[in-house]
């Protein structure tokens, strides 16, 4: 099973506070980097927990300050770094016209090449190995979507133990089994060839796929839900848990007080 590695850079609304950042999640995948949102000071949020800066994308899921001020500073570190491969970044309406003008935002030039992807609801917008990201709806009050990781089915595993306690032969039968853990296996002609298992090849073909052998049952594919911003609960992917991170009224003013209060201190 690959590893997901997860990190919350940032979980504050509108403005930052004393202990959380403004948005931005940090998720790597086999070796692959992305980076959710990018508030101010994402970067400083980076180094603090080591997610390093190697980014292979950068998806917005909204363009309202908090959630993408942060990418100024970050792409002329990039390049201040010497990086050279382009660095793509996917966002709603108006990514292709709106994105632009932020990178270019200062007198200094970007050396770091940027391709802009604007994406839609429903859409796959990157597809990888053994996984793809698909944008879906959210309720907020300028467009905006979320994203969700979605791995491919993970097929079943071989249980040596198993196989060998059903009797299977060590051999060539091992590897035929193994290949066929995509599906209920067809094993009608290997069967023939296991006589040591004491049944009839018609017997023998009927209770494997009814126990499906020594090959466990594929694992359902692990989907990883990402949005900000939503107004209401909703549960925002198939077979998903309901995860949202919902800015409520009373902790928005929650926030402003706080601020408020150590602003006046």
């Amino acid at each position: 099973m690959s590893a997901l590695h997860l990190v919350f850079l940032g979980t504050s609304a509108a403005a930052p506070t004393a202990h959380r950042n403004l948005s931005g999640l940090f998720l790597k995948r086999e070796g692959q980097a992305f980076l959710f949102d990018c508030g101010e000071g994402t970067q400083r949020q980076m180094i603090r927990y080591g997610t390093g800066f190697s980014l292979d994308a950068v998806f917005f899921t909204h363009f309202h300050a908090d959630h993408y001020l942060g990418i100024i500073g970050f792409v002329r570190t990039l390049g201040m770094l010497g990086r050279t491969t382009p660095l793509v970044m996917y966002g709603p309406k108006p990514a292709a016209t709106f994105l632009p003008k932020v990178i270019k935002l200062g007198v200094d030039e970007v050396t770091l090449p940027i391709e802009i992807v604007e994406v839609e609801p429903g859409q796959v917008v990157l597809r990888g190995h053994g996984y793809r990201v698909e944008a879906f709806q959210t309720d907020h009050r300028i467009p905006s979507v979320g994203y969700a990781l979605i791995e491919d089915a993970r097929p079943g595993r071989f249980d040596i133990t198993k196989a060998q306690a059903l009797g299977i032969p060590e051999g060539p039968l091992f590897g035929n089994c193994n290949a066929a853990k995509r599906s209920v296996c067809r094993m009608d002609a290997s069967y023939r060839q296991a006589t040591s298992w004491g049944q009839t090849a018609q017997e023998g073909a009927s209770s494997f796929r009814a126990t499906r052998g020594p090959v466990t049952e594929p694992s359902p594919p692990r989907k990883v839900p990402m949005c900000w911003c939503t107004r209401r609960r909703l549960v925002i992917w198939n077979n998903c848990a309901p995860v949202t991170r919902g800015i409520r009224r009373r902790e928005k003013r929650r926030s402003w007080r706080a601020m408020q209060a150590s602003s006046s201190s």
